[in-house]
């Protein structure tokens, strides 16, 4: 998978700490989407549906969420841990792009989404990769 939006996420950890380092992740060829919420060790997964799984590290604390065919049967919100802090990032991506596409624009430069992918008719290109 290669990032799509860095967008950060607020999350809480198991001590408490508000922690802010959260990247989505999305792969087209499977319509399948990552979530990452803390750099933790991997420890098990939970799968709240079939479309849906949660990442846990060894204290309980959330780790990653996975979301499957994301595009084609949108996400459920209800259930996922910080679904408000989901939201926004799924939202986030949409805006930039539904923006970018009204002004008329055809590239949109960015290093935050995925070098080369098009969105309808805005391709992205990231300035920072050669």
């Amino acid at each position: 998978m290669r990032p799509v939006p860095a967008t950060p996420v607020r999350s809480l950890g198991h001590d408490g700490v508000s922690r802010t380092n959260g990247l989505l992740e999305y792969d087209e060829s499977v319509d399948a989407a990552y979530l990452t919420v803390s750099d933790d060790e991997w420890a098990h997964q939970e799968r709240l549906d079939d479309a849906r799984g949660i990442n846990y590290a060894a204290d309980g604390s959330v780790i990653g969420i996975e979301l499957l065919s994301p595009r084609r049967k949108g996400v459920v919100l209800d259930g996922l841990p910080f679904a408000a802090d989901v939201a926004r990032v799924l939202r986030s991506v949409g805006s930039f792009i539904a923006a970018a596409e009204t002004a008329g624009c055809r590239l949109l430069f960015s290093e935050d989404l995925t070098d080369g992918r098009t969105y309808g008719s805005v391709t992205v290109q990231n300035p920072f990769w050669k």
